[in-house]
């Protein structure tokens, strides 16, 4: 039997992060830190991939020729074109879209750092060894940004005229 398919990986990659928030607010609300900033972790890295497929989505739907492979902002920028609107990396939700892709660089990218410091206290050595996205690492920025990004989806549906339920993974019949 035929089926025409559509498979949209943004979809499962919003669902890990989804299901990364509400492992978040479990251990929060049992007050259970074991992990959390590693939970955190795993939301940011989920968020930041699920960010980059739905940009190939939107691409793939607004933009004559798309093609995936090319920088970031260059993506946003066409797409933004065709729909008439404009990414603003200092605007809400627009900021927080562009610090997970900045993190996700920093993550992905991790460069060694050695250093001879000195500190007085066990808490200055946790300053100086903690990486460029370690204050992130918590549950309010995981809600934060889970907001953000949601807002923006929302914004880029809108301008596009995309119905949400036309961004889903699906399988149809075909005669």
């Amino acid at each position: 039997m035929p089926h025409q398919i559509k498979v949209y990986p943004h979809n499962d990659l919003f669902n890990l992060a989804h299901y990364h928030r509400e492992i978040i607010r479990k251990k929060v609300s049992a007050y259970d830190e074991d992990g959390l900033a590693l939970d955190c972790m795993s939301f940011i890295i989920a968020t930041a991939f699920g960010i980059e497929a739905f940009i190939n989505y939107m691409g793939s739907q607004v933009v004559q020729d798309w093609k995936e492979r090319q920088p970031f902002k260059s993506k946003l920028d066409q797409i933004y074109d065709a729909l008439g609107g404009k990414f603003d990396k200092c605007v809400e939700p627009h900021n927080l879209v562009w610090e997970i892709k900045e993190i996700r660089d920093d993550i992905a990218h991790g460069k060694p750092y050695e250093d001879v410091v000195k500190i007085r206290s066990t808490d200055e050595l946790w300053i100086e060894m903690s990486a460029p996205w370690d204050h992130r690492l918590e549950s309010d920025y995981v809600e934060l940004v889970y907001k953000q990004v949601d807002a923006w989806v929302k914004e880029l549906l809108e301008l596009a005229k995309i119905p949400f339920e036309s961004t889903i993974t699906s399988a149809m019949h075909v005669p």
